[in-house]
């Protein structure tokens, strides 16, 4: 009869070491700016599209059973479906990003991260989403428009200084986002600056937490920290308001209304731009290029960043 050999596998053989992909680079680099994302925001961000999900997936589930990232459930959108996860760096995380020559200004802790609570990681996807698509029209226009500086609503609360307000009360106050922008124009390259706040519907007009409030703090940080820190030249702030247009006009009157009879700084108005969209339902072009915004007392439609298209 004829011996059958059987083969058998050593139990003992080493596990090859872990190489770093692009995609794995690209995904580190995406958090070390933006912090907190998901895979759709890193698909967008890093620069793939949808049909890369599969391998995206695996890339962040490569990066977090190496321990370069954590992440967690995000809240349901839906009654039904699976849980998004969410990611952000660890140390081991933040090391690598470094090593490449990147820096994360505000690392995040084991006890942060799971701190977070539903109604701020809400308002975590959209200030991201918001940003996301700006980043996105940048990498398709270079020629057009570039990003001088970003950051994140996480650095600006840690740069945020303390304020006083006309009545004397002491307070502080950061935006959900800061992008200076260099336009490249024909006639020489010009700066936009663009202070975001993200409204989901869930701000009144007064009350402490109330858009009376934040105005007067966003007035006092115009006049001050702002001009020390970015640019004695007026700002642009951008109001994007999450729930559609019916909600950007509510706003608008809200706004208006405080600017005009409570604050008694109507001056402020055209440097204030409104629009009604869900940021990530959107392509970058439609959301800033496309005349959708309004200044305070205006009704006149137009472009948040012009001339990218022309």
């Amino acid at each position: 009869m004829k011996t059958l050999y059987v083969a058998t596998i050593r139990n003992d053989t080493k596990r090859m070491p872990f190489r770093l992909t692009v995609m794995h680079q690209r995904v580190l680099a995406c958090l070390a700016t933006h912090y907190f994302l998901d895979v759709s925001q890193l698909l967008r961000l890093a620069g793939y599209s949808d049909h890369s999900v599969t391998k995206m997936r695996a890339s962040t589930k490569d990066l977090h059973d190496h321990g370069y990232l954590w992440k967690r459930a995000q809240p349901r959108e839906t009654m039904r479906g699976s849980l998004k996860a969410l990611f952000c760096l660890t140390p081991k995380g933040v090391q690598a990003v470094a090593a490449a020559g990147l820096t994360v200004a505000t690392p995040i802790t084991p006890a942060e991260f799971r701190a977070l609570k539903p109604l701020h990681l809400e308002h975590l996807r959209q200030v991201n989403d918001t940003t996301i698509q700006l980043h996105r029209l940048c990498a398709a226009y270079p020629a057009a428009v570039t990003i001088e500086q970003f950051l994140h609503e996480r650095d600006l609360k840690r740069l945020s200084p303390q304020l006083t307000l006309p009545d004397g009360a002491t307070t502080r106050y950061s935006p959900d986002g800061f992008v200076t922008l260099r336009l490249h124009r024909p006639d020489g390259d010009k700066r936009r600056r663009l202070t975001f706040e993200i409204d989901r519907g869930s701000m009144k007009r007064t009350g402490p937490f109330g858009w009376q409030m934040k105005l007067k703090r966003l007035s006092a940080w115009l006049a001050g920290p702002y001009r020390e820190q970015f640019s004695k030249e007026t700002a642009t702030i951008a109001i994007i308001a999450t729930e559609g247009d019916q909600h950007a006009a509510r706003l608008k009157r809200w706004l208006e209304l405080t600017l005009r009879t409570d604050l008694g700084r109507a001056d402020l108005g055209p440097s204030i731009f409104i629009a009604g969209a869900a940021p990530a339902s959107l392509s970058p072009e439609a959301l800033f290029t496309a005349p959708r915004w309004r200044r305070c007392f205006s009704d006149t439609a137009e472009p948040l960043v012009p001339g990218v298209l022309a």
